[in-house]
C-alpha cells in the first residue's frame, strides 16, 4: 500500500475523514493494484469485503480499485512496475492506496511513508518476523 510520503497528507486524510463522517458523506479512496491472472486476483476480494464492512458500520469510506490485469493491460510486472515508477516520480495524487509487491520495497522506499510509530504494539508482538519484514506499506 502507498500513502504520500509527507505527513500532512496522512493527517489530511484523517480530517477529510472525520468531516466527511460528520457531514454524512461518503469519501472515496482510489486504490490501484496488478494481477497475474483471474485465478490469483485476490485485490478485489478484498475491496469488496472493505466496502461491505464499510457499509454496514457506517464508516462512510468506498474503495474504488482499478486493477491491472491481462483482460484491460499488459500482464508484464515490468508494466506495473514501470506505472508504480511513473506514479511515485510525478507525485500523483489519484491513488490513496497501491498495492505493490514486497520486491519493490527498495526500489519505491523513498515515497512511502514509514507506518511504524502508526501500528499498535499488539500488532508487532504478534508475530516479529512479519512485522519486521514489512516496516514498510
Amino acid at each position: 500500500m502507498y500513502f504520500a510520503n509527507k505527513n500532512y497528507e496522512f493527517w489530511l486524510l484523517i480530517l477529510l475523514y472525520n468531516i466527511y463522517i460528520y457531514i454524512g458523506k461518503t469519501i472515496t479512496f482510489n486504490a490501484i493494484a496488478h494481477s497475474y491472472s483471474e485465478e490469483t486476483e485476490i485485490y478485489s476480494l478484498l475491496v469488496d469485503e472493505f466496502n461491505k464492512y464499510s457499509k454496514q458500520n457506517n464508516l462512510n469510506i468506498n474503495l474504488k480499485l482499478n486493477l491491472l490485469s491481462v483482460f484491460n493491460s499488459s500482464n508484464n510486472i515490468k508494466d506495473y512496475e514501470s506505472t508504480l515508477e511513473y506514479i511515485f516520480k510525478k507525485d500523483d495524487t489519484k491513488y490513496d492506496i497501491i498495492f505493490y509487491d514486497k520486491i519493490h520495497s527498495k526500489k519505491f522506499g523513498s515515497y512511502l511513508l514509514d507506518l511504524q510509530d502508526f501500528i499498535p504494539e499488539k500488532i508487532k508482538e504478534y508475530d516479529s518476523k512479519i512485522y519486521l519484514s514489512n516496516l514498510l506499506l
